[in-house]
């Protein structure tokens, strides 16, 4: 973890820090791999953090999704969101 919040604080030339992150549980989020949208996935994992009771920028200010690839769209490819 030390790790990743370095390289994420020296990508974002000091803008992103992890001062204390949330990491929740995997889950399956009910998005379909077939042609996914940005959108689709916000809503999704903003909806596992509200049914945790996390409240955007009371909790949290920020969301990284670690995803598998998607068959098409703009998840098919490599990278992150």
């Amino acid at each position: 973890m030390g790790y990743c919040k370095q390289y994420y604080n020296r990508m974002s030339f000091g803008k992103l820090n992890f001062d204390d992150p949330l990491i929740l549980s995997q889950a399956v989020i009910p998005v379909s791999s077939i042609n996914p949208g940005f959108d689709d996935l916000e809503n999704a994992v903003r909806n596992i953090l509200s049914d945790e009771n996390y409240i955007a920028d009371v909790h949290y200010n920020g969301i990284i999704i670690l995803f598998n690839c998607a068959k098409n769209g703009p998840f098919s490819g490599s990278g992150g969101w």
